[in-house]
């Protein structure tokens, strides 16, 4: 393809337009039907670059894994629920899109999925900045489902300050009122380092995706 320009386009096309055979004169400026097409065609290829930029960048949205379950898209997964599509149909689904939630830093969605009865204020739910959520793990949950109106969901979620990399092991309680789930309260089973010495960037990631260190946590 010729090199073009927008500009060139609009200069070309500008004014009144009208032909005698195959030529075609634009304010007093001769040009052939020939230049017209490829500068036509020039205009609709950037305007296609520019259509499949924002396809690419759509897709890369889609395929972003989602923080509780790396092998589902957060779009497909937690990102129902943080984005008001849906509203949470289980106990444990609301834990999970909560723990997203922590992991995207959305304290709008904690707060709105927290009960009155012990919602916090959203300065304590600030965390330092070498602090970031690393995996989830569901252990048990009782009761919590569609019909019901409260439930517990026993879990380890495993977070890392610097190079230290521990887990918070727990049991969240939940209740549903008029057909939403809230998070109540937590009682902490344990809170410890699982792992002190500094990970190799070539090392799995603790966090069970299966990734390679350097390519998974390391960066967040």
């Amino acid at each position: 393809m010729k090199e073009c320009a927008i500009w060139q386009v609009r200069k070309s096309l500008s004014g009144n337009l009208w032909h005698s055979g195959r030529r075609v004169y634009v304010e007093n400026t001769k040009i052939s039907f020939q230049t017209i097409r490829e500068r036509l065609q020039c205009v609709s290829s950037i305007l296609n670059l520019g259509n499949l930029l924002t396809l690419i960048f759509h897709n890369m949205k889609s395929i972003d894994p989602c923080p509780c379950d790396p092998q589902k898209t957060f779009e497909e997964c937690c990102g129902l629920y943080l984005n008001g599509k849906a509203v949470s149909p289980t106990a444990e689904t609301l834990m999970r899109s909560r723990y997203s939630a922590y992991v995207k830093k959305d304290h709008n969605y904690l707060l709105r999925t927290w009960h009155t009865s012990s919602r916090p204020t959203e300065e304590s739910l600030d965390m330092p900045d070498n602090f970031s959520w690393t995996g989830l793990e569901i252990l048990d949950t009782e009761a919590g489902g569609t019909e019901e109106q409260s439930g517990t969901v026993e879990f380890v979620a495993h977070y890392q300050t610097s190079s230290i990399t521990n887990r918070l092991h727990e049991k969240s309680s939940f209740v549903r009122e008029d057909g939403q789930w809230y998070y109540v309260d937590g009682k902490t089973l344990s809170s410890q380092p699982v792992r002190s010495e500094k990970k190799g960037r070539n090392d799995p990631c603790p966090c069970g995706s299966g990734k390679k260190y350097k390519k998974c946590c390391l960066g967040q």
